[in-house]
């Protein structure tokens, strides 16, 4: 089994898998069935436990199938239920949280009872509920990201990507950098999709993204900022043109259950949401939180100079939400996102989409 073209070879462990498949292989989509992944995660099968409901208030062990990979300015998604959960009545061990790589897959394993929750794409849980899958989003893990469109001479200013002599790069419909440079141009006032850019160039990963603009193949790409800082130390006259952290907040990854689970579940379901939370305000209040969640949850972290500058990043643009409620205009923000890119035809409804209960009680 392969993704990108990189292999995924049986026995490789869950935080080798977690830290390679987020910069290698982006948001690629895995085709396969969900069984050979979770084998391919490590060779564990998710713990049985929390395969029943938690009637009454009780907090269950939930196995939960993430859809991306674990990055370190983004590893409250893992780190939230992993390392903060305890706090709240969650004793989560790391091969319950299995990263799949794939939205379809996580799915697909949530629906055939192999686990409880969904770690992933906003996007990814919206188009299930557009096909019919009762799949409501309970909790928030991220609304705001680091990514920023960067760009070589000679783009110097974000109006040139309209240009046909200009190559931009993204990933492709439904993914993040798309949905990000769609509000990006809309922000700028214009009325163009993604998809008509003249050079638009579609690459999965935010690795192949960097590769290719410091190879000079493309003259602007959508990419983490510490991946941005690589190409500049490489080519000076590399700069950013816009930033994600200007567009409007929106929703980008969530967790999500099925409304059965979720009707029996809101005491863990609840617990998971306060997890998150946690995490984020103890990052966000000091670095050596942050610092020792990468260390233990990703398997190459960076030095400790560009953990702090990320960590300064990301508390400077308010990158680590501590509200866990997700708004309906949010959830409107990034549907009409969704549907611009023709992640789908119609969006979903707010209420068909979110379960707000454990939100709600987080903050109670």
């Amino acid at each position: 089994m392969s993704q990108d073209g990189f292999p995924v070879v049986p026995g490789t462990t869950r935080r080798v898998f977690m830290s390679s498949s987020a910069r290698l292989l982006g948001g690629a989509a895995v085709l396969g069935g969900a069984g050979s992944l979770i084998a391919a995660c490590g060779g564990d099968e998710p713990s049985s436990a929390g395969a029943q409901g938690g009637g009454d208030g009780e907090i269950i062990v939930p196995r939960i199938a993430s859809s991306t990979g674990v990055i370190p300015i983004f590893v409250q998604q893992a780190a939230g239920p992993l390392l903060y959960g305890s706090e709240f009545g969650l004793d989560i061990p790391e091969e319950n949280f299995v990263v799949l790589q794939s939205h379809t897959v996580a799915t697909q394993t949530v629906l055939s009872g192999d686990a409880d929750v969904i770690s992933g794409s906003v996007f990814g849980v919206m188009a299930a509920v557009t096909q019919g899958l009762p799949v409501k989003i309970f909790g928030g893990a991220r609304n705001r990201d680091d990514d920023v469109l960067a760009a070589l001479p000679p783009v110097t200013k974000f109006e040139d990507i309209f240009r046909d002599d200009v190559r931009v790069t993204v990933d492709s419909k439904g993914g993040t950098a798309s949905a990000e440079l769609q509000a990006l141009i809309e922000a700028s006032g214009s009325d163009a999709a993604v998809g008509t850019l003249p050079g638009i160039t579609i690459l999965e990963s935010s690795g192949q993204r960097q590769a290719a603009l410091a190879a000079r193949q493309v003259e602007a790409a959508i990419m983490h900022i510490d991946q941005f800082w690589a190409v500049q130390e490489e080519l000076p006259e590399a700069k950013i043109i816009a930033r994600s952290v200007d567009i409007p907040v929106f929703p980008i990854a969530v967790y999500a259950g099925l409304q059965p689970w979720l009707d029996d579940n809101q005491a863990t379901a609840t617990a998971l949401v306060n997890s998150v939370t946690a995490c984020c305000k103890a990052f966000n209040e000091d670095f050596n939180e942050f610092k020792t969640a990468v260390q233990r949850l990703v398997e190459e972290p960076p030095p400790q100079a560009q953990l702090r500058r990320l960590h300064e990043f990301a508390v400077e643009n308010e990158i680590w939400p501590v509200d866990p409620v997700l708004t309906e205009d949010a959830f409107k923000l990034a549907a009409d996102l969704a549907t611009k890119a023709e992640v789908f035809i119609e969006p979903p409804s707010y209420e068909d989409s979110v379960d707000l209960r454990a939100m709600e009680a987080a903050t109670a």
